[in-house]
């Protein structure tokens, strides 16, 4: 409903509750907090989490599509960030898992 800050108490939730039972994927769940963050104009922390959320996919062996609604909400994060710094927030959410979001809480998202 456009509540970024609604949204992201629900997805903490979402991740604790999946994560507790013993689910390992989640590309589906990092990319809808990327889309709450750039709607809250988090771009940089989006980004990273597209970054995550693609990675997220390819390793559960499944092709990155993403949801109707992340195109815009990508589009509008990458506009925000000069090209360097969205190239550099791509290249550090390579790396991080559902586990590392969840783990590292709001440091998780915060540049390297």
């Amino acid at each position: 409903a456009g509540d970024a800050d609604t949204g992201m108490l629900w997805s903490e939730r979402v991740f604790e509750l999946h994560l507790a039972e013993g689910g390992e994927l989640g590309g589906a769940f990092i990319e809808m907090r990327a889309n709450l963050l750039a709607l809250a104009g988090d771009h940089h922390a989006a980004v990273r989490l597209y970054s995550a959320a693609r990675a997220q996919r390819n390793r559960e062996g499944l092709e990155w599509r993403p949801a109707p609604e992340t195109d815009g909400l990508r589009a509008l994060a990458r506009a925000a960030l000069p090209a360097a710094a969205y190239q550099q927030a791509w290249r550090e959410g390579t790396d991080l898992t559902l586990h590392d979001i969840v783990r590292g809480g709001a440091a998780a998202l915060k540049p390297v």
